[in-house]
C-alpha cells in the first residue's frame, strides 16, 4: 500500500518539515512505496489529498490539527485512509491515537453548515481563546506560553454569548459561557473537554456551560483541563447527532482549531465514516521517539 505524506512546512514553526526528513529515511529503510508533498497555502492539503482519490493508499497529515482537518476533507468519499503524524503545536486529535495499537479505526465526521470537522466545534470562551491565539502569535511570547497568554487576554475581555440552542428536542435560550460539540476528547493543546468521547460511536458529546460568574471561569477552565468539569453545577452534558445554534449577531466559532464567524450553525454527523490508519511503531519511528518514552 502506498503512503502519501502531506506536509505543512510551517506547522510547529518548522517541526513538520524536520519530521518529513525522518519520514523519508524510515520509508526507504522499510521499503515503503511513498510520496511526500508539501503545502504552500491554506486548503492545499485538501486539494493534494483529492489528487489521489482514485488510488487506494494512506494519506498522512504531517502538521497540526488544521492540517489533519484539511487532509480529512480530501479523504471523504474516497477509498483512502487517513493517517496522522503530529507536527504542530497542539496535535489534539493525535492524542487519541498515541499509544494505540489498533491499526484500523473508523472515525465519525461532523459537518457544520458547509464545513467539516473531525475533532471539535465550539462557541464561547474556548472559541474566543482560539481566535485570540492569532493576536498572541504576533507578540514576542514563548511558544509554550502562547495558549496561556490567550486565555488570560480572553478572560479579561470575555462576555457570555446569548444563544438559542436546539438539541434532542429541547430548545435552550441562555447566555453561553462555553459550548463544545465533540467528536474527539481533547482540544486547546491538551484540555480534556470530552474525556469519555469515542470517535466511532455515532454521537457527539456536547458540553454546555451557561451564566458562569466571571470569577468562576478560571476554575471551570482548570476543571476542563483535567477532564473534571462534568461535576460542575454550571455544566450540562448531552449525547446527540445533531444540534442547531442561533445567535442574534455574528459569533466566533472554532472548528478543529480554525476560526469562523456566523449567526446560525447547523451541526450534524455525516452518515459515512472515514478509516484512520495508525501504525504506532511506524509513527514513533518517524518522530524519532525514544523507546522509553513510547506509551505501552
Amino acid at each position: 500500500m502506498k503512503y502519501v505524506f502531506i506536509v505543512n512546512p510551517k506547522s510547529g514553526k518548522g517541526k513538520a518539515l524536520e519530521i518529513s526528513k525522518k519520514i523519508e529515511e524510515v520509508c526507504i529503510k522499510r521499503g515503503i512505496d511513498y510520496e511526500i508533498v508539501y503545502t504552500e497555502r491554506p486548503k492545499d492539503a485538501t486539494l493534494i489529498a483529492k489528487e489521489f482519490k482514485r488510488d487506494k493508499c494512506v494519506i498522512f497529515s504531517v502538521g497540526g490539527d488544521g492540517t489533519v482537518n484539511e487532509v480529512m476533507r480530501g479523504v471523504i468519499d474516497t477509498k483512502n485512509m487517513l493517517g496522522v503524524i503530529p507536527g504542530g503545536s497542539g496535535n489534539d486529535f493525535y492524542k487519541m491515537l498515541d499509544g494505540s495499537y489498533k491499526l484500523y479505526q473508523e472515525c465519525d465526521i461532523g459537518k457544520v453548515n458547509s464545513e467539516y470537522f473531525i475533532n471539535t466545534f465550539s462557541i464561547g470562551i474556548d472559541a474566543d481563546i482560539c481566535d485570540n491565539l492569532i493576536v498572541m502569535r504576533r507578540k514576542n511570547i514563548p511558544a509554550s506560553q502562547i495558549y496561556n497568554a490567550s486565555l488570560v487576554y480572553t478572560f479579561l475581555k470575555y462576555k457570555d454569548k446569548p444563544l438559542e440552542i436546539e438539541i434532542n428536542g429541547e430548545v435552550i435560550k441562555d447566555n453561553v459561557t462555553l459550548l463544545s460539540v465533540c467528536n474527539g476528547r481533547v482540544y486547546g493543546g491538551g484540555y480534556k473537554i470530552a474525556p469519555n468521547a469515542y470517535i466511532d460511536d455515532g454521537m457527539f458529546d456536547v458540553y454546555l456551560a451557561t451564566n458562569v460568574p466571571k470569577v468562576k471561569i478560571p476554575g471551570l477552565v482548570l476543571k476542563v483541563k483535567d477532564g473534571k468539569h462534568e461535576s460542575s453545577k454550571y455544566v450540562r452534558h448531552f449525547k446527540t447527532d445533531r444540534i442547531k445554534i442561533k445567535s442574534p449577531s455574528l459569533v466566533i466559532a472554532e472548528i478543529d482549531g480554525e476560526v469562523i464567524e456566523e449567526k446560525e450553525f447547523d451541526i450534524k454527523l455525516l452518515d459515512q465514516k472515514i478509516v484512520i490508519y495508525h501504525n504506532n511503531d511506524f509513527v514513533n519511528e518517524c518522530l524519532d521517539k525514544p523507546k522509553h518514552l513510547v506509551k505501552s
